[in-house]
């Protein structure tokens, strides 16, 4: 049986997070990919550990100009359609939006989102303590934890965090 890492979900994920690197080392940042940090166990990425907890940590540690922050990046074929109000949305899983939240409280450092659009060739993201939640849902058919949603109008273009990386300013 091939492992996590190996399958096709995973890959499609990786090539993802591998643009955004490749698109941030272009402006000048420097990066620390969690991947490169996976503990033993395939089916968890790098984490936090504290006294008697652990949290999951985004997928990138970002610096630039004496800024550091954290960037997940989501890569997704296409934004969903809400069926109840028409909006378009991106989302991902509860717990890991809970865990991010508290790495951010915990080191400091904002936590970015980004959203990677392969049919519509859009990339957006956002701070994710900034960007307002579009809906939560908390049923198990999309993974036992729940999922959160955003409002793509609610997202920004990449250059927006590139800015941040710049000049500190936080949109």
């Amino acid at each position: 049986m091939a492992s996590f890492t190996e399958s096709e979900t995973y890959q499609f994920g990786l090539a993802g997070e591998m643009e955004i690197v490749r698109e941030l080392q272009r402006y000048g940042a420097y990066i620390i990919p969690q991947y490169n940090y996976a503990e033993n166990d395939d089916f968890k990425g790098p984490r936090m550990h504290g006294e008697g907890d652990e949290l999951v940590l985004p997928d990138l540690d970002v610096c630039r100009n004496r800024v550091r922050i954290w960037v997940e990046v989501k890569t997704k074929t296409i934004a969903d359609l809400h069926y109840k109000t028409g909006d378009y949305v991106h989302g991902f899983n509860r717990k890991h939006y809970e865990h991010y939240r508290q790495v951010e409280a915990e080191s400091g450092n904002e936590v970015w989102v980004v959203f990677i659009g392969r049919t519509s060739r859009e990339v957006l993201c956002g701070r994710l303590t900034k960007i307002p939640l579009h809906h939560i849902y908390t049923g198990d058919k999309m993974g036992p934890n729940g999922m959160v949603f955003f409002n793509v109008k609610d997202l920004h273009s990449l250059p927006t965090l590139i800015n941040r990386l710049y000049n500190g300013d936080i949109p």
